[in-house]
C-alpha cells in the first residue's frame, strides 16, 4: 500500500502540473490530520443512525507502517457520520488550495448505495462519490458504477471501477483531490488506490467552494434504508495545501504526552513553518501580555490552555486546548466475585490515559479492620463483614470505594435431599425434557405447572415443560436452557431449609439464576454455586436465563434436633459445629469436673465444635424438643484436653464402650430412686454398653474416679439429680437393723422416703 500511495501522489504532481495547478514544491501544509493519535482520532466525527436497532462502531487501524486510518461501520441499517473541518476555517480566504484525502467505503449488502460527499458550511453539496449496483452473493466478485455528483446536480457523471468483495459486498478506495484556484476554478481528481494508473479529473466550478464537511452515509435516501446492512467507510490522511507565501497562519493544535495526578504534559505545534507558538494558561485575548513562547513540552494543572501561532506579521486565531488538568485521571471501580463460603476475589477496572496502562494496587478492609494491599485479583479469605476495596496506580488517581455487603454463609446440616440431574439414565434416551417428565403428575407451583421426572424418585423436585430445555444425556451439563428462560420447582419446603443449586452459564460472566418466587438468593459465589433460602413454607420456583446448565439440585437443612424423654435430660452430639444462642426448650452442658460423687456441669450458651459431648436439660423438667442452628464457624472446642475441660465424649457413630483401662466410663441411666425416676451416671462394669450415635458418655481418669458408684449432676444453677451415697433398698432387701427417719426417730418399718440404717442412708 505504502508503494501504491507514493505512485498515487507521483501522478498526482504530473496530472497537477498538466492542469496548470502549482506543483507540491510550491505548496505548503496548512491543516492535517492524519489520525495517528489514537487518544483524539476520533475528534469531530459524529454519527447518527436513522433506526433504533442499528448499533454501530468507530475505530482506529493501521493500513501500512504507522500510518493510521479512522473506521466507521455500522451493523443493520443506516449510519450517518459528520465529520466537521472546523480547523480549515483560519485558511478559507485562501484563494489557492489543495485538499487530499484517502478515502473507503464498504458494502455488505446485495443491492443499495452507499456515499460520501463535501460540502460546506450550509450543507451545499459540492461532491459525492457514489457506489451502487448489485452484488450476486458473497465471495463474488462484481463490477459496479461509480457516480460523481456535482454541487447537487441532479445529473451524474458515470465511471466504472472494480468493487471488491467482501462479506458480500464491496470494497473500494480511492484518493480524493481538490484543487481551486481564481484561474482555474475548483477540480475534482479522483483516483483508485488500488490501480493508481486509473484516475479522473472533474471540473467542479469555476468559483471557490469553502470546505465544510465530510459525510459519510450508507444509503443516504437514494434506496431503502433497509438495504444498506454493514455499510461503513475509512478515511486517512486528510491533508490541506496552500501557497507557500500565503498570508494565513496555521493555529497551533496540542497533545497531551504524559500525566501525573492533576498534572498533564503539554506538546504544542503548528503546520506552518518558522511559525512561533505562544501559550498562555489564563487568557484567549492575544492583546495582553500574559503569554509565553512556547519551546517545549511543559506540565500544566490548568485546563484549558490556550495557544497561537506568529509568524512575522500574521498570527492564528486562538486555540482552547482542553487539558483535563486539574482533575486527576481517575482508576475505574473494582469489581468482586464471591469465590467460596467466606472468601471473594477483587479484581482492579483495566484503566488507560494518553497511552499508559495503569498498573493497579487493590487496598480494602474487612469488618472495618486494618487496611491491607494485594496486586490484583486479591483473593481475600475468612470474610466476616463488610469489604471496602479501592485500587491506586502511579499517575492516577484513586478509584471509587467498592464496597461489598457481607452476608453470612448459611452453615447447612444434612441434605433432606440431593440429586445430580446429570445422572438422569441415559437409558430412557430423552433428548427433550417433555419426554423425560411424567405428565400424569403435574402440578401447579406459583402459576406454574411443573412436571416430576418419569421414573425417579424425587417427588420434591419439578421441571416446567417448557420448549426451552434440552436434556443431553451426558457427564456435564445435560439439563440446559437450551432456547428459553426455563424454571425447576421445589416442594414442600420451609423456611428452614435451603436450597443449593449448582448450574453454570455459557457465558461464565452472566448469572444462571433470572428470578426466584417465594424465595431469596442469600448468596451466590463464583456465579455457579447459589444458596436460596425459601421466604414461606411451600414450593420455591426459580428460573434461569437462557444458556444456562443446571448440574446439581438440594435441600438442605439448616438445623438439628433433639427430643429428650420425660426424663428431662439427654446426652447430645453432632457432627456440625452448634449456635445455641437463644436456644429455647433446653440448656446445654458439658462435665467439667467431679467433687466427690457430684458432676458439676457447666452451661453452654454459644457457639461449640462439631462432635462435642453435651448434656441437653430441659426447661421445663421433662420432654421437650429442641432445635439447635448450625453454625458455620468453628466454636468452642471443650474436651478433656481443653483449657475448659469436658470429660464427655460425643459420639458420631454407634460406639462400644467398655470399663477403661486408665479410668471409667459411665453412661447417663435413669434409676428409681425413692419410687421415683432419677437421672445419675452409671459407672460401666464388666459388661460393655453401646452408646449410639448423636450422644455421649462420660469418661473420669483414674486419678479422679475414686469409688465406682453412680454420680449425680450438680448444674450451676445449683440444681442437682441423684442422692449422694445413696443405696437402693430394693437392691439391698429386707432390713434387719433399726431405722431411722431424718428427725432421728426410730421406726419399725421403713415406708417409701429416706432412711438411716446403720449410719447409712438408704432410700426406699
Amino acid at each position: 500500500m505504502r508503494k501504491q500511495l507514493l505512485l498515487l501522489k507521483t501522478l498526482l504532481v504530473a496530472v497537477l502540473m498538466g492542469a496548470g495547478v502549482n506543483a507540491w514544491a510550491d505548496y505548503t501544509t496548512a491543516w492535517q490530520n492524519t489520525f495517528d493519535n489514537v487518544s483524539t482520532y476520533s475528534d469531530g466525527w459524529a454519527g447518527a443512525k436513522s433506526r433504533s436497532q442499528s448499533t454501530y462502531t468507530v475505530n482506529q487501524g493501521t493500513r501500512s507502517g504507522d500510518a493510521k486510518y479512522i473506521s466507521f461501520s455500522n451493523n443493520n441499517y443506516n449510519t450517518v457520520w459528520t465529520y466537521t473541518l472546523s480547523d480549515i476555517s483560519a485558511i478559507s480566504s485562501a484563494t489557492d488550495y489543495i485538499f487530499e484525502m484517502d478515502f473507503a467505503l464498504t458494502r455488505c449488502n446485495a443491492t443499495g448505495t452507499t456515499g460520501m460527499k463535501i460540502t460546506n458550511s450550509s450543507d451545499s453539496e459540492l461532491f459525492k462519490v457514489l457506489a451502487t449496483g448489485a452484488d450476486p452473493g458473497k465471495g463474488s466478485t462484481s463490477l459496479v458504477a461509480g457516480f460523481v455528483y456535482t454541487n447537487g446536480s441532479a445529473s451524474a457523471e458515470s465511471e466504472t471501477v472494480t468493487m471488491n468483495t467482501f462479506r458480500g459486498g464491496t470494497l473500494t478506495w480511492y484518493n480524493i483531490i481538490i484543487t481551486s484556484n481564481a484561474t482555474d476554478g475548483t477540480d475534482l481528481t479522483l483516483t483508485k488506490c488500488s490501480d493508481a494508473t486509473e484516475t479522473k479529473t472533474y471540473h467542479l466550478s469555476d468559483d471557490f467552494v469553502a470546505l465544510g464537511k465530510i459525510i459519510l452515509d450508507p444509503g443516504y435516501g437514494w434506496t431503502s434504508v433497509n438495504q444498506s446492512y454493514y455499510g461503513g467507510g475509512c478515511f486517512d490522511n486528510f491533508i490541506l495545501k496552500t501557497p507557500e507565501d500565503v498570508t494565513s497562519v496555521s493555529a497551533p493544535t496540542g497533545s497531551i504526552t504524559d500525566f501525573n495526578g492533576t498534572s498533564r504534559t503539554i506538546e504544542l505545534s503548528t503546520l506552518t513553518a518558522e511559525a512561533t507558538i505562544y501559550y498562555s494558561e489564563t487568557t484567549n485575548n492575544k492583546d495582553v501580555d500574559e503569554w509565553t513562547v512556547y519551546t517545549a513540552a511543559f506540565a500544566t494543572t490548568a485546563n484549558p490552555i490556550y495557544a497561537y501561532a506568529k509568524k512575522g506579521v500574521y498570527t492564528s486565531d486562538v486555540t482552547t486546548f482542553a487539558t483535563g488538568a486539574g482533575t486527576a485521571v481517575k482508576l475505574n471501580k473494582p469489581t468482586s466475585m464471591r469465590t467460596g463460603a467466606n472468601t471473594y476475589t477483587i479484581t482492579a477496572v483495566a484503566t488507560s490515559a494518553y497511552g499508559v496502562n495503569a498498573t493497579q494496587t487493590i487496598h480494602y478492609t474487612v469488618n472495618g479492620g486494618a487496611e491491607q494491599t494485594a496486586a490484583s485479583p486479591a483473593a481475600i479469605s475468612n470474610v466476616d463483614g463488610d469489604i471496602v476495596a479501592w485500587a491506586t496506580a502511579d499517575k492516577f488517581g484513586n478509584s471509587s470505594n467498592l464496597n461489598v455487603t457481607y452476608v453470612a454463609a448459611i452453615p447447612t446440616g444434612d441434605a433432606a435431599w440431593s440429586y445430580n440431574l446429570n445422572s438422569y439414565p441415559k437409558d430412557h434416551k430423552c433428548t427433550a425434557i417433555a419426554s423425560a417428565l411424567d405428565t400424569e403428575n403435574g402440578a401447579d407451583m406459583n402459576d406454574v405447572t411443573m412436571y416430576n421426572l418419569k421414573e425417579e424418585a424425587y417427588p420434591n423436585l419439578y421441571i416446567e415443560n417448557a420448549s426451552g430445555w434440552l436434556l443431553r444425556n451426558q457427564e456435564s451439563n445435560a439439563w440446559k436452557c437450551q432456547s428459553a428462560r426455563t424454571s425447576i420447582a421445589f416442594n414442600n419446603v420451609t423456611t428452614s431449609d435451603v436450597i443449593y443449586i449448582y448450574a453454570i452459564n455459557d457465558n461464565s460472566s452472566v448469572n444462571c439464576v433470572y428470578n426466584v418466587v417465594n424465595g431469596e438468593v442469600k448468596y451466590n459465589y463464583s456465579l455457579q454455586h447459589y444458596y436460596i433460602v425459601p421466604t414461606t413454607d411451600g414450593a420455591v420456583n426459580v428460573t434461569f436465563n437462557t444458556g444456562s446448565s443446571i448440574n446439581t439440585v438440594a435441600v438442605y437443612n439448616t438445623s438439628v434436633s433433639m427430643t429428650i424423654s420425660d426424663a428431662g435430660y439427654a446426652t447430645f452430639s453432632s457432627t456440625y459445629a452448634l449456635d445455641f444462642t437463644g436456644v429455647t426448650g433446653a440448656t446445654a452442658y458439658i462435665a467439667n469436673n467431679k467433687s466427690g460423687s457430684n458432676i458439676q456441669m457447666l452451661s453452654v450458651t454459644g457457639k461449640v465444635a462439631a462432635n462435642t459431648g453435651l448434656v441437653l436439660k430441659s426447661t421445663n423438667g421433662g420432654e421437650a424438643n429442641v432445635t439447635i442452628p448450625v453454625t458455620s464457624e468453628t466454636g468452642t472446642y471443650y474436651t478433656r484436653d481443653s483449657e475448659t475441660k469436658n470429660y464427655l465424649i460425643g459420639c458420631s457413630s454407634n460406639t462400644t464402650v467398655n470399663s477403661a483401662d486408665e479410668g471409667k466410663n459411665y453412661v447417663l441411666s435413669a434409676q428409681e430412686i425413692n419410687n421415683a425416676e432419677t437421672v445419675v451416671w452409671a459407672p460401666i462394669g464388666d459388661d460393655a454398653a453401646t452408646v449410639t450415635d448423636g450422644h455421649a458418655y462420660l469418661w473420669l481418669p483414674a486419678d479422679i474416679v475414686g469409688l465406682s458408684r453412680s454420680l449425680r449432676m450438680v448444674f450451676d444453677d445449683n440444681s442437682v439429680t441423684g442422692i449422694s451415697d445413696a443405696t437402693c433398698l430394693k437392691d439391698k432387701g429386707q432390713m434387719t437393723n433399726d431405722v431411722f427417719n431424718l428427725n432421728g426417730q426410730r421406726v419399725k418399718k421403713a415406708a417409701k422416703g429416706l432412711y438411716i440404717v446403720n449410719g447409712k442412708k438408704y432410700i426406699k
